[in-house]
């Protein structure tokens, strides 16, 4: 076996993370996502590391899973509004009187749609 990332390397490799990932698409992000920690480590994922690398992906797609699930319970814990129309106008503008001058262009701005550049260079 070589020094070298091959196409055959990389297409046992993806082949691999496809097993560990719920979704087929997400199988490429998880295989870059280990060749970074690979770089990092200055490992090849080839040779005696093929292990190790295998590791990697294995534990990167455990901390994904792990991510989602505690996403999905804090989403269902959160109970959001049925639609924009159940948030009064006169509520956020009667919210927006509490706060400083300052912080009322800021929320008024988010609420517009401008994002943070844009909003701190106002």
């Amino acid at each position: 076996m070589t020094g070298h990332l091959t196409s055959a390397h990389y297409s046992d490799l993806l082949r691999f993370a496809r097993r560990q990932t719920r979704r087929a698409a997400d199988a490429e992000d998880l295989l870059q996502e280990a060749l970074i920690v690979a770089l990092r480590a200055r490992r090849l994922p080839v040779g005696e590391n093929r292990a190790w690398f295998r590791g990697v992906i294995r534990n990167l797609a455990t901390m994904q899973a792990r991510t989602a699930a505690r996403r999905i319970r804090r989403e269902q814990q959160m109970p959001l509004p049925d639609s924009e129309d159940d948030v009064a106008v006169s509520d956020v503008l009667a919210f927006a009187a509490t706060l400083t001058p300052r912080l009322r262009i800021v929320m008024l701005l988010a609420i517009a749609g401008h994002n943070r550049p844009e909003i701190r260079s106002a």
